[in-house]
């Protein structure tokens, strides 16, 4: 994981290379859609050293002072007892005098605040702490890959004593590849595979696009907890060579959601060990005994051009974690935006925030209070839409709530009884083959009836018949062939 500079530290840290392509485009003055413009043809900002002077006999005590009167509403005072600071932590940042000199109220809050949610949020590293007013702004506020110009780890609070942390973030650019950005890569590409031989879901939420599930969730209706997974031969073989590889994917992600908040990360695996739950990466319902780490009870996937209404959710989880990325439609591979307009991505409406996808390329990671508030995916504008080679990727790992409900009664019940209300992955794969084989087969026994209705209206002297059996899946039709003759 990236840690950044001190925050108080402005000079120019960038991870992201802007010689690259996709770092320029968003500042080239050639592109009509650019949101920003510049002359610099390289991209660059460019500060002219004379452009701005300060003049000297401004101020002859060479201080600074607060106009008390200036804020009548008190809006951004400082409660000294609010926060206090260990002067003896090795990690403290400086706020002394003369620093504070150079500082505004809300500077010193948004230090102080970044000071104590970096011992709760991304221990270890110093990420930057964005405010959000929940207020209708002139232009929706995006985080895109200029955002992260001095840290890849954003911690997102609400406005007054920014003390509610909304979600963070996490920004792998693509073109800076270390062992997590290829793990979370690997991790896309099976977990695209794995959604593709799922059925596709549909809630009252849903807009557009493709939702698959992955793990255990309720059935439709009380008799089964089973698992999502329902196959054909070709499909079951392939989905077992990649289970073998869920148990590795899921320590991984363990270990990012500990590294975004350890809170967070014993929360989820209380739930799951209190409800005898097992996890996404588990084969069978009884696997949660031998799983160390259970994490979250299934994973959700969404592609091509998915989008929802407005919406919390109602899950177990406090915090969600979600992956997202634009990838190769056949493989899985993470991949660069077809575009880098704006408009497609993770949204907070109350505070007409967005996470947006097409200027952001890489992999990010978010950790968001879903339940708390409220989010939606916007659906992609022209440019940002699926195309034969591309697609956008988000999964969210959870643990569902109603399977929460079901998991505590039917622990409840005898060995037996509960053996007999969960599905297992081979077992509702064998029941939909003996499903569709029962419905292939009644449909040709009405195809057979009918035809030979037609005939018989057509051929109304018979002079001798003949029976044949016919062999269909587990099933046995005897037709009988009738053999007739002409006037």
């Amino acid at each position: 994981m990236h840690c950044s500079s001190n925050p108080l530290i402005t000079e120019s840290t960038a991870p992201i290379n802007q010689s690259t392509s996709y770092g320029s485009i968003l500042l080239d003055s050639s592109d009509p859609d650019a949101e920003y413009e510049t002359d610099n043809p390289d991209g660059e900002y460019e500060v002219n050293e004379d452009e701005y002077k300060i003049d000297e006999n401004d101020d002859p005590d060479g201080k600074y002072e607060i106009d008390e009167n200036d804020n009548p509403d008190g809006e951004y005072k400082v409660d000294d007892d609010e926060y206090e600071i260990n002067e003896n932590d090795p990690d403290c940042l400086d706020l002394s005098n003369e620093t504070c000199q150079l500082l505004s109220e809300r500077a010193q809050k948004t230090i102080k605040n970044t000071a104590l949610h970096s011992k709760s949020f991304f221990p270890g590293c110093k990420p930057q702490l964005l405010t959000m007013t929940k207020n209708l702004k002139k232009q929706s506020f995006s985080i895109d890959s200029r955002t992260f110009s001095t840290s890849w780890d954003l911690i997102i609070t609400n406005t007054g004593s920014g003390k509610k942390v909304l979600c963070l973030v996490l920004f792998h650019p693509i073109e800076n590849r270390d062992s997590t950005y290829d793990q979370l890569a690997q991790l896309i590409e099976d977990l695209h595979l794995l959604a593709s031989h799922r059925s596709n879901l549909k809630n009252k939420d849903k807009i557009s696009g493709r939702m698959a599930g992955i793990g255990f969730r309720c059935g439709t209706t009380q008799k089964y907890l089973r698992s999502t997974q329902t196959l054909n031969p070709s499909q079951l073989e392939l989905d077992q060579s990649i289970q073998e590889k869920l148990l590795d994917h899921n320590r991984f992600i363990v270990d990012q959601i500990r590294r975004f908040s350890p809170e967070a990360y014993e929360g989820n695996k209380k739930a799951l060990e209190d409800f005898g739950i097992p996890s996404w990466s588990d084969k069978q319902w009884e696997s949660c005994k031998n799983d160390p780490e259970p994490i979250c009870s299934d994973v959700i996937v969404t592609s091509n051009d998915f989008s929802n209404k407005p919406h919390c959710d109602t899950d177990k989880n406090l915090f969600t974690y979600g992956i997202f990325s634009y990838i190769n439609r056949s493989t899985g591979t993470p991949t660069l935006p077809p575009s880098h307009t704006l408009g497609h991505g993770l949204r907070f409406p109350e505070y007409d925030c967005n996470i947006d996808f097409g200027s952001t390329p890489g992999i990010i990671e978010v950790l968001w209070k879903s339940n708390d508030i409220e989010h939606h995916t916007i659906g992609p504008p022209d440019k940002l839409k699926t195309t034969r080679s591309t697609t956008h990727h988000g999964c969210s790992f959870q643990i569902s709530h109603r399977l929460v409900s079901r998991a505590s009664s039917h622990s409840k019940l005898p060995h037996g009884k509960r053996k007999e209300r969960v599905m297992y992955q081979n077992e509702r794969s064998s029941k939909k083959s003996c499903k569709n084989d029962h419905i292939s087969t009644h449909l040709l026994h009405v195809n057979l009836i009918f035809s030979i209705s037609i005939f018989q209206i057509k051929s109304p002297i018979y002079t001798k018949s003949q029976s044949k059996v016919i062999h269909f899946g587990t099933q046995q039709i005897v037709v009988f062939i009738f053999l007739v003759s002409s006037y």
